[in-house]
């Protein structure tokens, strides 16, 4: 079934909502099985973990929104952004909520909250990311299938 003009199949639940079940799910874990990964905790390296996920989030949505192109997962791409950070990853908006689960995880020492962004990854790859690789094939054809051989879709 086609979808409306200027919209695609939308991720449901949204991906940041799709992370965040993952983080209760391990913080749930957590609180009832503590797992520690180390001796103590590394704050340092959490918050580090978490500044770092903000600034390339930041970097690309203000990518995006210069090429004129919607940040909304399920909202139609205008355009094929390939510059910023989309030079690295294709999707570093999703790969800046799985550095931000390590630094949460990092800074309150849980197995747990690791290993549940696997389960969350998986979700993420098959119900939202490989959705908006074909909406992206459709609109683009074979320039973003150039852009995929080119640029891997995490790092």
């Amino acid at each position: 079934m086609p979808s409306p003009a200027g919209h695609h199949r939308p991720a449901i639940p949204p991906p940041p909502a799709l992370f965040a079940l993952g983080g209760v799910l391990g913080g749930g874990l957590q609180f009832f099985i503590p797992w520690f990964m180390l001796p103590r905790s590394l704050p340092w390296i959490g918050i580090g973990a978490l500044m770092l996920a903000i600034l390339v989030s930041l970097w690309a949505i203000l990518t995006m929104s210069r090429a004129g192109t919607s940040v909304k997962p399920g909202q139609a791409a205008t355009a094929l952004v390939e510059n910023g950070p989309f030079a690295f990853s294709r999707n570093p908006i999703y790969l800046s909520m799985v550095i931000a689960s390590l630094g949460v995880a990092l800074l309150v020492n849980s197995v747990w909250l690791v290993l549940s962004l696997i389960p969350t990854l998986v979700v993420i790859s098959y119900a939202v990311i490989i959705p908006e690789e074909r909406h992206l094939t459709r609109e683009f054809g074979h320039v973003y299938l150039r852009y995929q051989r080119r640029v891997r879709r995490w790092l």
